[in-house]
């Protein structure tokens, strides 16, 4: 085993490894107990080997010698890209645009899946957004038109609710970073656009 390897991780280097591992996860890359399990690796890693074996097949290592200081592992541009700009600025992003159905309906996230660069964050919770809000129209549609013929306007009015209360959601879910999954598109399980998750 190489002196490299030994040698013992820092706070930042660590936090760097979480933040690989969460938007491998976000990029659709891991399933949750893979998330959890290398979360976990990571966490409780003392040393460069049990850091790396956390990160194992994510990310390519630069070669070390004696001679240099240990780095961190150099994470793949998709993969940096994407962990510094949910650092940053996805969380208000992505909740905002959730939060834009209350005014436009699906117009609003499907306006910002458009113009979102392909594989980032934002992204991914404007496609969660706008395959909502389409799901919550066609069954806002259906109890309409229920209501009308049987009298049934309390089933359209709870669903009203409903959807004001999950839009919500979704936005301080997305505003927290949180890879939240919407209990309706869970269940109905159609897509109108690719949420970015990827074959697990």
């Amino acid at each position: 085993m190489s002196t490299s390897t030994n040698m013992r991780v820092s706070d930042q280097e660590r936090n760097a490894a979480i933040t690989a591992i969460q938007a491998a996860y976000a990029e659709g890359r891991l399933d949750e107990p893979n998330l959890e399990r290398r979360l976990d690796l990571a966490l409780n890693a003392r040393t460069r080997l049990e850091l790396n074996q956390s990160l194992e097949g994510l990310v390519r290592f630069r070669p070390q010698t004696p001679f240099t200081a240990p780095t961190m592992p150099l994470v793949r541009a998709g993969l940096a890209g994407t962990a510094l700009q949910r650092s940053h600025a996805d969380g208000p992003v992505a909740g905002l645009t959730h939060l834009s159905a209350l005014p436009f309906g699906p117009f609003g996230p499907g306006a910002v899946w458009l113009f979102a660069g392909q594989g980032t964050a934002v992204r991914r919770e404007a496609a969660k957004a706008l395959n909502f809000q389409v799901i919550a129209w066609v069954i806002g549609a259906v109890l309409g038109i229920a209501a009308g013929i049987f009298n049934l306007g309390f089933l359209a009015g709870i669903w009203g609710v409903s959807w004001f209360v999950l839009t919500i959601v979704s936005g301080v879910k997305a505003w927290k970073g949180e890879d939240w999954e919407n209990p309706v598109t869970t269940i109905v399980d159609k897509r109108l656009v690719d949420e970015g998750r990827g074959h697990r």
